[in-house]
């Protein structure tokens, strides 16, 4: 996959509609086999802003694009993915389920999620460690 191609299929499917606050019908200059113009509903919309890795940020610019800002934000305000190890999409220590996810985490090299309670299943980190990565917010899981 070229950088191009990456950087759409990141932008597209991460784009989240903020509102819609106009539309219009659009005739293009192109006619149908039939000969006439086919109108195009064309909407204003609004998009929520992105929240894209670091390490995608050159790959952005090499294709033109800038984002207009960036700031860092903790792990604990990403949206939450499937654990790598159970594959359940949500948290296991969130009884009302509201995101995000505290016993989620996200490793900071290949961005693969995990729930604590699974890390500690599998032994590959113990209990004293969660407080340092916590205090931290920088985390490389085991794979």
């Amino acid at each position: 996959m070229t950088p191009t191609e990456a950087i759409n299929t990141l932008y597209y499917d991460n784009m989240d509609i903020l509102h819609i606050d106009n539309w219009r019908f659009f005739t293009p200059k192109k006619r149908d086999r039939i000969g006439t113009p086919q109108r195009q509903k064309q909407y204003h919309t609004y998009y929520a802003p992105m929240n894209i890795e670091e390490w995608t940020i050159p790959l952005f610019k090499s294709v033109g694009l800038v984002p207009k800002s960036s700031k860092n934000i903790a792990r604990s305000q990403i949206k939450c993915a499937s654990c790598e190890v159970c594959s359940y999409h949500l948290g296991l220590e969130s009884p009302d389920l509201s995101l995000p996810f505290k016993d989620m985490y996200i490793c900071d090299v290949c961005n693969r999620t995990y729930h604590w309670q699974c890390l500690l299943k599998t032994s590959c980190c113990n209990a004293t460690e969660r407080e340092a990565i916590d205090a931290n917010d920088s985390w490389a899981c085991p794979a």
